[in-house]
């Protein structure tokens, strides 16, 4: 005979749970750093179970699309493995991005510290400066290892916009 299936309800054996305003920690397995549980032969996030089960219509337990406007479970605490349920709402994933910003939380993704950045901060303003003395665009594209509308970006302040 198999093991019996997980409910959702046992997801609060696994959760250490202390002072009202305090953080209850999951004592179980996460993945990329929030508390997961299996139910049936999938893993679903502990905050939207938990969520789920006191609030059951207004989210579902997993996350269908992949937009602004999906359901997210916002931390107020801002510690993803907290699973105190007065810790917890239910929100868009708009207003958990804007609350990261507001917060700090958010990588600076501008200038050299960009994915993709082939440029320096310092080759930018480099490059704009030798914009103002007549080099073209094509010469600093050939310069730099870049093509021209990234030049034209640059000059354009489209990219490297918190450069001077």
């Amino acid at each position: 005979m198999g093991r019996k299936a997980n409910r959702p309800e046992g997801v609060w054996r696994y959760i250490e749970k202390r002072g009202y305003d305090e953080c209850w920690p999951w004592t179980m397995a996460t993945q990329k750093g929030y508390p997961v549980y299996s139910i049936g032969h999938e893993n679903y996030r502990v905050g939207r179970i938990l969520c789920w089960l006191r609030d059951n219509d207004e989210i579902s337990l997993r996350a269908i699309e992949n937009s602004a406007e999906r359901l997210v479970v916002l931390h107020s605490c801002d510690n993803p493995t907290c699973c105190n349920p007065a810790h917890l709402s239910v929100g868009k994933a708009l207003h958990n991005t804007r609350d990261m910003i507001a917060k700090g939380r958010r990588a600076d993704m501008r200038g050299e510290n960009g994915g993709n950045s082939k440029l320096s901060n310092e080759a930018a303003l480099r490059i704009r400066e030798s914009r103002l003395f007549g080099a073209s665009q094509k010469d600093l594209a050939h310069v730099h290892n870049v093509s021209v509308p990234t030049i034209s970006a640059v000059c354009n302040h489209k990219i490297f916009q918190g450069i001077a």
